[in-house]
Formats: structure tokens, sequence, C-alpha cells
């Protein structure tokens, strides 16, 4: 009797497009796949694994404490009597705590590359409330040496821009993830 292995089949070999895997594959996949399935940063959060990593990211960063100090002759002083550690530390508007806000800030930067927060002036003149803006809705602008940012609002159905804001950059408190340019962050997805 032979010990020799009987020869398996050889299977054909299928030609497959790489784009290096993990993340390679979800951000070279916005230019369309073979499958011609669009991937951007809303259908990125679809996936479990990205929304998983977006979401321990961002509850890890909102859940920790945001302190304003004050420098001193001395050293530094917890400013807690300053009107914007309110905002920063309490709650930045009557609908959020400051937790859920920075938890938001941080899911916006992730994905999109860029978090957005208009800042309302109170009446003795400091920042007294923050509210997100959605930075899909936000074109950051420069003319000259003049940072404004172009705000979408009340997009129509068929998607079409109804009206637009420009938000001054002192008006608006923005955190831009990695990027080129020094204005905007960049997206991880698209």
């Amino acid at each position: 009797m032979s010990t020799a292995k009987p020869k398996r089949a050889r299977s054909k070999k299928v030609a497959t497009r790489s784009y290096g895997g993990g993340w390679g594959a979800l951000v070279n996949a916005t230019a369309g796949t073979e499958a011609n399935i669009r991937v951007d940063e809303n259908t990125a959060m679809t996936c479990s694994s990205v929304y998983a990593a977006v979401r321990l990211l961002s509850e890890t960063i909102g859940s920790l404490p945001l302190v304003v100090y004050e420098r001193q002759p001395d050293g530094k002083r917890r400013a807690d009597d300053n009107p914007i550690y309110r905002v920063l530390h309490d709650s930045p508007n009557e609908l959020m705590s400051a937790m859920v806000f920075r938890e938001t800030l941080m899911a916006h930067v992730l994905p999109w590359g860029n978090a957005y927060a208009e800042i309302v002036v109170g009446t003795t003149g400091s920042p007294s409330q923050l509210y997100l803006v959605e930075p899909w809705r936000v074109k950051p602008e420069l003319n000259g040496d003049r940072l404004a940012y172009v705000v979408r609002v009340g997009a129509s159905t068929d998607g079409s821009v109804q009206q637009e804001r420009r938000i001054n950059a002192a008006d608006m408190l923005h955190i831009p993830g990695l990027g080129f340019n020094g204005l905007i962050g960049q997206s991880v997805i698209a």
C-alpha cells in the first residue's frame, strides 16, 4: 500500500481588489467598491466595530472632568467662580449635561474630523451657553485673514439648503481632529 497522500484539486485563483485591510478598506472604499457601495461617516457608523470604537472613546472622554483653572503668581487655583466654569464643568446649556456635551463633541471629531459648538454670550460678556452644531452642516470659510463658519440651516427633504448662517470664529468653538492646513480636521473615514 502506498502512503502517498492523494493530490487535492487546485482551486482557481480569483482576482480580488485589496484595500490594505483594516481601516484602509473603509478609507479607500469611499471612491466606490466592486459592489458599488459607498462608505462615508454615516454608513461607517452602522458598522458595529466602528460604532463601538467611537462609543468607547467618546464615553471615556465625556466622563473625564473638565475643570477651569486660573493662573496665580504662586501657581494656579480652581476657578469655580469664573462664568465659563459652569458652562464647561456643569452644563453647557439647558438641554444637556457637560458629560453628554463632551461625549458628543468627541463622537463628532472621531468620524467627521471636526466638532463645533456655537458660543452664546451672556449679559456679562462671557460665554453663557454652548450649543452643538453638527459637523456635516458646517463649512469653515477664510476671507483674507478672517475666519467664519457657514452653517447650513433647515435642509429641505430633497437635501437642498434652504438657508445659511455665517458665524464669526469668535462665536464658534471648533475642535479639529488631525488635519493638514491648520483650519479643519480630516475625516478618518472619508
